[in-house]
């Protein structure tokens, strides 16, 4: 029988403190989850994160390893044109989101294409 795993995520928490989120997953019983980049929980740009301490600190004290991330896109694109700001910003912040994910033990960093100029022929968008 194959092996399922039951990820927590707090997206649905993002009214609520860090720390709700982590408390319901314990009650829950879930020992691994994915978390999503968002601010108030996580602040991160093309320049570096804050300090991820107290993040650890809860997750660890309950139990609970990183399976993924997901930094959400907000204005970044890996689809922006090479040599532009946004390109160059974007690089940026997906490579702090890798040193992040790296941080907290995740196994996998999962990030979409969101942010694409739909003024460009399908193709060039894929390529």
């Amino acid at each position: 029988m194959e092996e399922r795993i039951l990820l927590g995520n707090n997206a649905q928490f993002v009214k609520l403190p860090f720390e709700d989120f982590v408390q319901a997953q314990k009650d829950l019983g879930i020992r691994e989850v994915e978390l999503t980049l968002q601010a108030p929980h996580f602040y991160l740009d093309s320049y570096g994160y804050h300090d991820l301490t107290e993040v650890k600190a809860m997750l660890k004290d309950a139990g609970i390893s990183v399976h993924s991330v997901i930094p959400l896109p907000y204005r970044y694109a890996i689809c922006a044109d090479e040599g532009t700001i946004q390109h160059e910003k974007t690089i940026g912040y997906y490579q702090q989101a890798v040193l992040l994910a790296a941080e907290l033990g995740a196994k996998y960093l999962l990030i979409t294409g969101s942010g694409a100029n739909y003024d460009y022929a399908p193709e060039r968008l894929m390529d």
